[in-house]
């Protein structure tokens, strides 16, 4: 079942539901189980969002738009 939940949410609604923890205060180490991930994977996550490489794309009227998913 988790292998399915991975597969279905692919990296960019992780890394959504992750930016909004953090942004509500919570650690790495609470927002992992949470989310069945690791605490690498969160860093790694605000690590590039603070880089501004996670890819997502706003529009004009503020929507914001997935990234192209390029792989399995």
């Amino acid at each position: 079942m988790l292998a399915a939940l991975r597969r279905a949410r692919y990296g960019y609604l992780l890394a959504l539901h992750v930016i909004l923890l953090c942004a509500a205060g919570r650690t790495p180490t609470e927002i992992a189980p949470v989310l069945f991930c690791s605490r690498s994977s969160i860093y790694r996550i605000v690590c590039l969002y603070h880089a501004k490489q996670l890819g997502f794309t706003v529009d004009e009227n503020g929507q914001l738009a997935a990234p192209v998913r390029t792989s399995q």
